[in-house]
């Protein structure tokens, strides 16, 4: 959803979570990723190679 520019607020209720729990969520993917906004966090994802057996 954060890719296809989704704020947290509809992220929350497509989730059933509040909009709270979508940033501290997007917190700690950005830590974890070392990223530092939502536009970061997608490019970082996009350049991950997923191996399919």
């Amino acid at each position: 959803m954060v890719a296809q520019a989704v704020n947290n607020v509809e992220i929350g209720k497509t989730l059933w979570i509040t909009e709270n729990s979508v940033k501290q969520a997007l917190k700690r993917m950005f830590r974890k990723l070392e990223v530092a906004n939502r536009t970061e966090i997608v490019a970082r994802l996009r350049n991950i190679k997923i191996i399919s057996k």
